[in-house]
């Protein structure tokens, strides 16, 4: 029997050739542009991506260092994050502990990445809103006086405290932080200037509303005092005519003396709920609750992403606890 192998030879080589074709890489199309990459933008927290987000939309992709139930007092970027932070051309700061302790490094990371304070131009007040006793007038006195941000920081110095970093809780100061942000987009990213410009209007609309809801929900409210472990809601409380009673002073537990006047403002101002901050000291929270017979504790989030959605939650249990 003989083997042919002088005919099979072209076919073999046609069969190569045809592997060989398909493991090659494909030239693109000349005419084919490469998608241009999106700028890539740092944020401190969750909230502040939202507003990075609505603005922006995909024309950037948004890290965020905090997350939610993260501990913005004591948080220390992972290498992942350090990772991307390399590659960002803005990072916006909020006045943060974790800005303060890391930002050096996060510059020395990346020298030529533009630093922006998203908080510019907003007037700080002291961690408990100004208000550190549980007496009525005094609590009055302070609300019929307008204190500029150098009284602020004077008061705070005097009662060895420091400014509430948690501006965002204010309809007034998200208007602030969205048209900070898109400036800086703007500025960095020029050509875009319409979509930034047109989104952030509608951001504005959208926080004007939420305000408004929020002032409808609060409103017929009997009772205009609250009670919270940390003091996080300051500026909101400030906002909608309200008065925040803090559980700890100065980021400490309350002695026996603040104990004693937590349990009179309990039943000075029928207080029925106690706010607890996700990833705060829930035992604390219980202890209070129970000494004090409280019936209620709710958990809430300060570093929710839905910075809207998060303020119209706050506003409905407020609602309910203060009815």
């Amino acid at each position: 029997m003989k083997v042919m192998f002088r005919k099979s030879i072209p076919y073999i080589l046609l069969i190569m050739g045809m592997l060989f074709a398909a493991c090659s890489p494909l030239a693109k199309p000349a005419n084919l542009e490469e998608e241009p990459q999106k700028m890539q933008v740092t944020v401190s927290i969750l909230p502040q991506k939202w507003f990075v987000d609505r603005i922006a939309g995909d024309l950037v992709i948004t890290q965020n260092l905090v997350g939610s139930g993260d501990n913005p007092h004591i948080y220390e970027p992972t290498p992942s994050q350090m990772a991307v932070l390399e590659k960002s051309a803005l990072y916006f700061t909020i006045g943060i502990e974790v800005e303060e302790a890391w930002m050096d490094k996060l510059i020395a990371a990346n020298p030529t990445m533009k630093v922006v304070d998203s908080s510019s131009g907003i007037e700080r007040i002291p961690m408990t809103g100004g208000h550190h006793h549980h007496d009525e007038d005094e609590a009055d006195d302070h609300a019929d006086h307008d204190h500029g941000t150098e009284d602020n920081e004077h008061e705070a110095e005097a009662l060895d405290e420091a400014l509430d970093p948690h501006v965002w809780f204010s309809p007034d100061n998200a208007k602030q932080i969205a048209e900070n942000i898109a400036k800086a987009l703007i500025e960095q990213d020029p050509k875009n200037e319409n979509i930034y410009a047109n989104n952030l209007k509608a951001l504005l609309e959208e926080i004007a509303r939420t305000d408004e809801e929020i002032t409808s929900l609060l409103k017929d409210v009997s009772r205009r005092h609250f009670m919270i472990v940390h003091p996080a809601w300051g500026y909101f409380a400030h906002a909608y005519d309200l008065h925040m009673i803090p559980v700890e002073i100065g980021g400490n537990e309350p002695g026996p003396a603040d104990m004693a006047k937590i349990l009179e403002a309990v039943e000075d101002y029928q207080i029925s709920v106690l706010f607890v901050e996700k990833g705060s000291n829930m035992s604390l929270a219980q202890s209070i609750a129970r000494q004090a017979g409280i019936s209620e504790i709710i958990e809430w989030d300060p570093m929710a992403y839905e910075w809207a959605e998060n303020m119209l939650s706050l506003g409905r249990d407020l609602q309910n606890a203060l009815r």
